[in-house]
């Protein structure tokens, strides 16, 4: 394609981006309404968008060319940057008050793994629990080791803990460790890198829990879109499944009544064979016994006219015999 054809205005463009969603069928009139599009496209498929804008850049460099045209100059906005900053990886809770009671030893002791996981048991994104110990037995801090993808980091129940009140704050500043009746109550709230080496301060070699601090913008944010745009994909086929199983739909009843027709017409020719059947018989015997009734006739005739015959020649003889006396 030459410059001259790229920078028609008057050129008709689809979004490769939008190919097979909503915007598929949208027509862009000049490349410069293409690519505004793909740099101002909100909502879903964001980054597929962005990455066109900049293919589409780069590819105009090379040939030399800009769709922006000379003398036009586009305002720009600044806006707040979101900063990037570091999280625990995989994602973790920290539960707070998790100690019960002293042993004979005077040391601590505390939840189960298994009752821990009980409590939580509603999310399916719990891939580990574990608990931290010290010279003194249970700590009463524990923490849920959540599966390691931007699905687990959303099902975190830190927020639901800060909704009732239960959260870092209210732990570090007045925690209430009871609640009337003498249940103990549980806090919780995201991990960070000193929540983890505090909980791994009396570990040592392979009894540490392992972790790592990573990118939340690489790990959640990028992670974020693309579910957003799988999504998306989703409700797509998940829409021409249910029109194509529409489809399916009524071309089985097409098919069933079809079948049906055709029952009914091998149903109706066999009966019709089976008339013509009778009606060759009956035929059949009709014309047989005609044939034997003419037949029998015949033979009448020809014997009444033997006879008659017979009878003529005899009185011829007799009279012939007269007159040789």
């Amino acid at each position: 394609m030459t410059v001259a054809q790229i920078n028609d205005p008057e050129r008709q463009w689809h979004c490769p981006a939008c190919k097979g969603g909503s915007g598929a069928v949208v027509w862009f009139t000049g490349l410069l309404s293409l690519m505004s599009h793909t740099k101002t496209k909100c909502g879903k498929r964001i980054k597929l968008h962005r990455e066109l804008a900049q293919l589409l850049e780069e590819e105009l460099l090379q040939r030399g060319t800009s769709v922006v045209p000379p003398g036009e100059v586009y305002g720009k906005w600044d806006g707040i940057e979101v900063k990037d900053k570091e999280i625990v990886w995989p994602p973790m809770v920290i539960i707070m008050n998790t100690a019960l009671k002293k042993d004979d030893n005077d040391k601590w002791i505390g939840m189960g793994n298994q009752e821990l996981c009980d409590y939580f048991s509603s999310y399916a994104a719990i891939k580990n629990v574990k608990h931290s110990y010290g010279p003194r037995g249970h700590r009463g801090m524990s923490v849920l080791v959540f599966e390691a993808t931007a699905v687990g980091y959303m099902e975190h129940l830190s927020e639901q803990f800060s909704e009732k009140g239960r959260d870092r704050d209210a732990w570090e500043c007045n925690p209430v460790r009871f609640i009337p009746g003498g249940t103990r109550k549980l806090y919780g709230y995201m991990a960070k890198k000193r929540d983890m080496d505090n909980f791994n301060q009396h570990s040592h070699g392979k009894s540490r829990l392992k972790f790592e601090m990573k990118s939340f913008n690489e790990n959640l944010r990028d992670a974020a879109m693309h579910m957003s745009e799988d999504n998306q994909q989703l409700v797509w086929f998940k829409k021409l499944a249910a029109k194509n199983q529409k489809k399916s739909k009524a071309l089985e009843e097409i098919l069933s009544l079809v079948n049906e027709k055709h029952r009914q017409t091998v149903e109706e020719n066999k009966i019709i064979r089976l008339k013509t059947k009778m009606h060759y018989e009956q035929n059949k015997e009709e014309m047989e016994y005609q044939e034997q009734f003419f037949k029998d006739q015949f033979k009448m005739i020809y014997d009444a006219r033997t006879a008659e015959e017979e009878k003529i020649e005899n009185i011829q003889q007799e009279q012939s015999e007269m007159f040789k006396r």
